[in-house]
C-alpha cells in the first residue's frame, strides 16, 4: 500500500481536497481498501460470473496461487554452506517434510504464519490486519499452528532441522 502511495510523487495523495471531500482518514481508508482490492485482484483474478462454479475456480486459483507462494518461499531456505553430500540430503528432507506440513494447513493458517515469521510483523500488527480479534488468541492459534507443524515433522521422522 505505502508503495502505491508513493508512486507518481505520492501523486494519489495530493488528490485529496479538504474542502469539497469528508475527513482526510475517512478518504485514505477508502483509498487503501482500492489499493487493496487492486491488489487481490492482480493476485488472483476476478471470479466470471456468478455461478458456482466460476466461483468453485476462482476459489481453486487463489488456493493453487497461495500455495505456490508457499513452495517459493521454503525453498528460499538459506541453503548449507560447503559440499557435503549428506548435510545437502538432510536439508532436502527437511525443507521436503516442511512443504508437505505446510500444505496441510489452511490458506488462512499459512497467511498468518507468512505473516509472523517471514513479514516480521508483530501478532497485534496481524491481528489488526486480519481481523483476528485478540492478539492473545492469535498468539494461541499460532502457538498451536507450530506445535501441529512440529508434531507433522516427528511424525516423518524428523526431530531437529540441524544437520
Amino acid at each position: 500500500v505505502l508503495e502505491a502511495l508513493r508512486r507518481d510523487d505520492c501523486q494519489r495523495l495530493r488528490v485529496y481536497s479538504a474542502d469539497n471531500r469528508g475527513q482526510f482518514a475517512t478518504w485514505l481508508i477508502v483509498v487503501v481498501r482500492r489499493l487493496c482490492l487492486d491488489h487481490h485482484r492482480h493476485r488472483y483474478g476476478r471470479p466470471q460470473g456468478e455461478r458456482v462454479a466460476s466461483a468453485e475456480r476462482h476459489a481453486e486459483r487463489r488456493n493453487l496461487v497461495d500455495l505456490i507462494g508457499d513452495e517459493l518461499a521454503v525453498r528460499a531456505l538459506a541453503a548449507p554452506e560447503g559440499d557435503d553430500p549428506e548435510i545437502e540430503l538432510r536439508q532436502k528432507d527437511v525443507r521436503e517434510a516442511l512443504e508437505a506440513a505446510l500444505a496441510q494447513l489452511t490458506p488462512g493458517d499459512r497467511l498468518v504464519l507468512r505473516l509472523r515469521f517471514e513479514e516480521d510483523l508483530s501478532v497485534p500488527e496481524i491481528a489488526r490486519a486480519t481481523s483476528a480479534g485478540s492478539p492473545f488468541r492469535l498468539y494461541r492459534r499460532i502457538n498451536g499452528l507450530l506445535e501441529r507443524l512440529r508434531e507433522t515433522l516427528r511424525g516423518a521422522g524428523i526431530e531437529d532441522a540441524s544437520p
